[in-house]
């Protein structure tokens, strides 16, 4: 399983995508800073672009980041993932 964090201030938002394995192992597949201010829209596009890509997994097989969990500025967040039902906002 994949999980994203994203830690949103108001110059950036910064995010991790990690996999999860059975035993709660953890690795961390990505990691990227996303430059721009969090109340333009297109900053959120690219977050969105990140969380909808599809990672390798078992080939031939691909898989998404399941949860998203927001945290910082609460109100640049709560226009992001929480706000569109992708996630949640800490």
């Amino acid at each position: 399983m994949l999980t994203a964090g994203a830690d949103v201030q108001k110059d950036r938002i910064e995010v991790e995508v990690v996999a999860w394995g059975r035993t709660k192992e953890s690795w961390s597949v990505d990691y990227r800073v996303i430059e721009g201010d969090t109340a333009r829209a297109e900053v959120w596009q690219r977050l969105d672009a990140v969380l909808a890509r599809d990672w390798p997994h078992q080939p031939p097989r691909t898989t998404r980041a399941r949860r998203t969990l927001a945290a910082g500025n609460t109100q640049r967040v709560d226009r992001g993932p929480a706000a569109a039902g992708r996630g949640a906002t800490l």
